[in-house]
């Protein structure tokens, strides 16, 4: 085993050596700016359900390297990337390294901020997850990003802003303690003292939202959707505007993108940043979207960072209420 992981970190190795060419030449330079450049205090990009490949080789990491270059290449600096889970497909070390490798070449921003998906907690390729070893190494990876926790969720305060990262405690279904949802009140009350928008990353949807009927328990956090919502909701209340950040179903842009949950508490349903299909069953890489702060607002569009294109049917300004 010890050989072969070594021979893999070789061939990840030199698939990185590649993949800084084009940085090298010049072919990956600005390709966007925010909205009002000299005005934003957090730049962020949110995607979800990279599924980062073992083959540094393969077809679905070159859309994933030239995903990563795009999102580093706005014009203003980038203060975090947040995944919203699955950040590979299968969650073996294999992948893990080739993402290493990938973000290594690519990747400008300090603030990575993955969350733990389903096919993360495999640590194999069969249906039946090894969660333990799956977490262990997630965990794993979060430390080489700087973070340090023993458990699946964690936060970061990125200018700001919080980022309160949920993480399953159990599968096959997702599970989130009260011990957990504790957790996200005690964050939210620390938040809501300066005002600056919220943002909660979850692979999982909230049951009820995103027109989510007939979707199985597996796809939403279940009986803890609703005491997540009331904790949130205390604070939207009070004016902090929160983000509710989720994955997992692989869907395009569409209306039901965002929705509002209540008064300052919104849940942004993303696509997969490699498998979305289209309305032709056709796969679109590179979908996410961009989260700019301002004084008096969030703004949060819709890019494909694969074609360097905005999507402007999709855009969204939200209030905020910094103090």
């Amino acid at each position: 085993m010890a050989i072969f992981e070594t021979i893999t970190a070789l061939f990840a190795t030199i698939a990185c050596i590649f993949s800084l060419f084009p940085q090298a030449l010049g072919i990956y330079k600005e390709t966007y700016e925010a909205q009002r450049p000299d005005e934003v205090l957090m730049n962020a990009v949110l995607i979800a359900d990279i599924h980062a490949d073992g083959d540094p080789v393969r077809d679905r990491n070159d859309n994933l390297r030239r995903l990563v270059a795009d999102i580093n290449a706005s014009e203003e600096k980038l203060d975090a990337i947040a995944i919203a889970g699955d950040i590979t497909n299968c969650g073996n070390i294999k992948e893990y390294i080739n993402l290493k490798g990938i973000l290594f070449a690519y990747n400008k921003s300090k603030n990575l901020i993955p969350a733990m998906g389903n096919h993360d907690s495999r640590a194999t390729c069969v249906e039946e997850p090894y969660f333990d070893e799956g977490s262990e190494l997630f965990r794993d990876f979060l430390r080489t990003q700087g973070i340090k926790t023993e458990t699946n969720y964690y936060y970061k305060v990125v200018n700001g802003c919080y980022f309160i990262v949920l993480g399953t405690e159990s599968m096959p279904d997702p599970y989130i303690s009260d011990t957990q949802i504790e957790w996200v009140d005690s964050l939210l009350k620390e938040a809501a003292k300066t005002g600056m928008p919220c943002f909660i990353i979850s692979h999982e949807l909230l049951m009820g939202t995103h027109d989510d009927r007939g979707v199985p328990a597996s796809r939403n956090l279940g009986e803890a959707s609703e005491k997540l919502k009331a904790v949130v909701k205390k604070y939207a209340d009070e004016g902090l505007t929160t983000v509710y950040v989720c994955g997992h179903l692989h869907r395009d842009f569409h209306e039901d993108t965002l929705v509002t949950v209540s008064d300052n508490f919104y849940s942004l349903l993303l696509p997969s940043a490699l498998f979305t299909e289209d309305e032709n069953e056709e796969y679109i890489p590179g979908l996410g979207v961009t989260a700019e702060v301002y004084k008096d607002s969030l703004v949060i569009r819709a890019r494909n960072f694969n074609t360097y294109e905005w999507l402007e049917d999709y855009c969204w300004e939200l209030p905020v209420n910094i103090k």
